[in-house]
């Protein structure tokens, strides 16, 4: 799980992560949703919303200055922490 916090401020677009490299078989959740679909390249990635890399499969999220990769059999989960 991914825990993003106070360098994403006021801005809201600020707060949404980016999926900037996708190669393989890359899975998307919308967060609230039980479905399961390919990943897009430049997909805004927000509160709930889940990865998953395939075997031989590579991803790359992007928030703010911050690169997450993600290699082959990794999943993740995206939790952003506004301030208050």
């Amino acid at each position: 799980m991914l825990v993003f916090s106070g360098f994403a401020s006021a801005d809201p677009s600020s707060r949404v992560a980016r999926l900037g490299y996708v190669t393989g078989s890359v899975g998307f959740s919308p967060g609230g949703e039980n479905d399961w679909m390919q990943a897009t390249l430049n997909r805004p990635l927000t509160t709930g919303d889940r990865l998953w890399a395939e075997a031989g499969s590579l991803a790359e999220i992007e928030i703010g200055g911050a690169m997450i990769r993600m290699n082959a059999g990794t999943g993740i989960a995206m939790l952003l922490i506004l301030p208050h």
